[in-house]
């Protein structure tokens, strides 16, 4: 998928490369997500822009979580999406790549598709891999057909915090004209306009396991690469190195602990 750079030297989103994978034994799958919020018709700049506290205090700061979780509620309500963000009270003692996880299920759980069930240790190998060097993860196929992955898409981004690469992948990551943040998307209705929030919302029909990988790695200026590797498949599920259950023992989407 499209790979997403915000830099602050220049205070405009940059943006690089792109990657969807079936492979080549999988049958056809449906993508569409079932929810009841509606397409985004256009790409939206974050309101608060949380690029200035993220920035100056850093990506778990209390200014810098607030106004990330309220650009994605905007974006949500803009798309007629009325249910919040609710992250799990431990979110910022969480890895980077677990706080990805924590959010990218959020956003597949609140429009009604199943979570991936927990990160494996050698998808998010190959996600840390990418996230080093800064792009798409290329996954090896014996690892793949070794976790019977049947279908499995990769998305890439750097900011300042993994906040804002979600919000970058699912709210702005359509044709924004000079502030454009997907390299995909150079002009309107450009192929990777809006896959990374298609890979994010894939809905993995037929495919019972639901697996992801994710890495990340510290890079100039202080942003942040953040790289994952989301699978589905028929294989059974590996030891997790982080689940989708403690998140929610841990207050994710409002959950109660028992």
């Amino acid at each position: 998928m499209s790979q997403i750079l915000r830099r602050l030297a220049v205070v405009i989103p940059l943006v690089a490369g792109a990657t969807v994978s079936v492979l080549p034994w999988a049958g056809a799958m449906a993508d569409r997500p079932h929810h009841e919020s509606r397409p985004l018709l256009r790409s939206l700049a974050p309101k608060p822009d949380f690029l200035i506290p993220c920035v100056l205090v850093g990506a778990n700061s209390h200014a810098c979580v607030t106004e990330s979780v309220a650009a994605i509620d905007n974006g949500r309500r803009a798309e007629g999406l009325s249910k919040r963000l609710v992250l799990p009270h431990n979110f910022v003692t969480l890895t980077p790549a677990e706080q990805a996880f924590v959010v990218v299920n959020l956003e597949r759980v609140d429009r009604g598709l199943r979570p991936f069930a927990g990160m494996v240790a050698r998808l998010n190998r190959a996600a840390r891999a990418a996230a080093m060097v800064q792009v798409d993860p290329n996954p090896a196929r014996s690892l793949l057909l070794g976790l019977g992955v049947h279908m499995f898409k990769t998305i890439w981004a750097d900011d300042y915090g993994v906040l804002g690469s979600t919000y970058e992948w699912m709210y702005d990551d359509g044709y924004a004209g000079w502030r454009t943040t997907n390299v995909g998307c150079r002009y309107r209705g450009a192929p990777d306009c809006w896959a990374h929030r298609a890979g994010i919302l894939t809905s993995f029909t037929g495919l019972p396991v639901l697996l992801a990988g994710f890495g990340s790695e510290r890079v100039e200026a202080g942003a942040r690469s953040v790289a994952a590797v989301l699978t589905g498949g028929h294989g059974r599920r590996p030891h997790f190195t982080y689940s989708w259950r403690e998140a929610l023992r841990h207050g994710a989407d409002g959950h109660r602990s028992r």
